[in-house]
Formats: structure tokens, C-alpha cells, sequence
């Protein structure tokens, strides 16, 4: 639909508002298309007072969530999120996007549960993916994280941070040749800090100490005031 036609919808909406202001599927439509279209939080108003006349209303639920995520209000879409999978717990989307919102809230263990449940509905799923790989690694699976960010890069072989991870995952594993080799990322983005000082450490571990040195000489130029370097 063109904006256009977007506009025109919440026009024949607001005119069905006026007419009978608490209907539900009026509410929760406009809300859908002011979503659409970015406006946040006249979504938001909508799409809450939709479920205060329905409240297990599953799509508005589903909404709200995706709403209160782009306004940053992680807390907010978990609530959302929690409701929804109880009318449903089989929606793979939902368990996916809460297991995101729970990694962005360094709820790790609850992350990777929902993000391994999810998957077993949607095993493609890239975000599920990335994110399951991102939170193994902040837990220090790094077996299970390799196996998922592995997967992802097949599907998204660009991802600058799940290349990032990947690299530090390697690194982890002791695995420094291999991380060495990992070249992808500095191919794609020849000035990544968090890389090139993965590669340094792996030099180091193998006793070539110049070209370690001369990587963090790069980081140096690149990051004069870091004193992690």
C-alpha cells in the first residue's frame, strides 16, 4: 500500500471513531496502520485501548509489543510478549522477540531458553539465530555459539557482528590459527577494534609477537585514547 492509501485508511478510521469511539477493531486497526507508517505513539494509545476492551486479543498483544520494542520500551514489550505466549505458546515469532528483548536486558538464561524454544518451531530463523549465538557467548557456551552464529553467517554472511562474535568465539575456543584466518570480517570492515584485537591476542598465543605487535599498533592509530590496547 502507498502512503496514500495508508492515510486514507486512518481517515475512513477516525470518521469510524467519531461515530462509535470504543470500537475495538477500529482501535486496534488504526493502530496496526500507525505502526506502519511510524508514528509510535499514537500506535500505542490505540493499541492499548483496544485491549482494555479486549485484553487477550491476540494481535493487538502482538502490536503492542512490536510497538513499545521500536519505542525502546523493553520492559513494556515483555509484558506484551509474556501475555501473548500464554494465550499461545506455540507463536515461534513471539518467543523469538522476547528472547531478544531478554538478551538486550542481559537476561541471558531466560534469552537462551526462549531462543532454543523458538527455534525448534522456525530452526531457520536468522534473528533467533544471531541472538541464541550472542547470548551462548555471553554465557560462555562457546561450542553452542560457534553451531549458531555459524548457521546465521550462512544466511547472512555480511553481519559485521555476528562475524565480531564469531571471531572472539574462535578466540575462546583456542582455536588461533583458524581465528587468524577468519578474515571475512576485516574484509568487510578493515577498522574493527574488537577484531583486530581478537587477532593480536591470537598471534600473541602462537608466539608471533611482531605481527601481534603490529596489529595493536593499528588499534593504536585507529584508537589513540584506549588504554585497553
Amino acid at each position: 500500500m502507498s502512503l496514500k492509501s495508508y492515510t486514507e485508511s486512518l481517515n475512513d478510521l477516525c470518521e469510524s471513531l467519531r461515530i462509535e469511539k470504543d470500537y475495538a477493531f477500529a482501535l486496534r486497526y488504526r493502530g496496526q496502520v500507525y505502526f506502519i507508517i511510524k508514528h509510535y505513539s499514537e500506535s500505542l494509545a490505540d493499541l492499548s485501548r483496544s485491549l482494555e476492551l479486549e485484553p487477550d486479543n491476540a494481535v493487538a498483544l502482538g502490536s503492542g509489543e512490536q510497538t513499545y520494542y521500536m519505542l525502546n520500551q523493553y520492559q513494556e514489550s515483555l509484558a506484551y510478549l509474556s501475555k501473548s505466549l500464554k494465550i499461545n505458546p506455540n507463536n515461534a515469532i513471539a518467543r523469538s522477540v522476547r528472547g531478544q528483548v531478554y538478551y538486550i536486558l542481559e537476561s541471558y538464561d531466560e534469552a537462551y531458553a526462549d531462543l532454543t524454544e523458538s527455534l525448534k518451531f522456525d530452526p531457520s530463523n536468522h534473528d533467533a539465530l544471531v541472538h541464541l549465538g550472542y547470548s551462548c557467548f555471553k554465557m560462555k557456551k562457546y561450542e553452542e555459539s560457534l553451531k549458531y552464529l555459524t548457521k546465521s553467517l550462512e544466511n547472512d554472511p555480511g553481519n559485521r557482528i555476528a562475524l565480531r562474535f564469531l571471531g572472539q568465539v574462535i578466540y575462546e575456543l583456542k582455536m588461533y590459527k583458524e581465528c587468524i584466518e577468519n578474515s571475512n570480517l576485516f574484509e568487510i570492515s578493515p577498522e574493527n577494534l574488537d577484531a583486530l584485537r581478537t587477532r593480536a591476542n591470537a598471534y600473541c598465543m602462537l608466539g608471533k609477537y611482531q605481527a601481534s605487535l603490529d596489529i595493536l599498533s593499528q588499534v593504536l592509530t585507529l584508537d589513540r585514547c584506549n588504554a585497553y590496547t
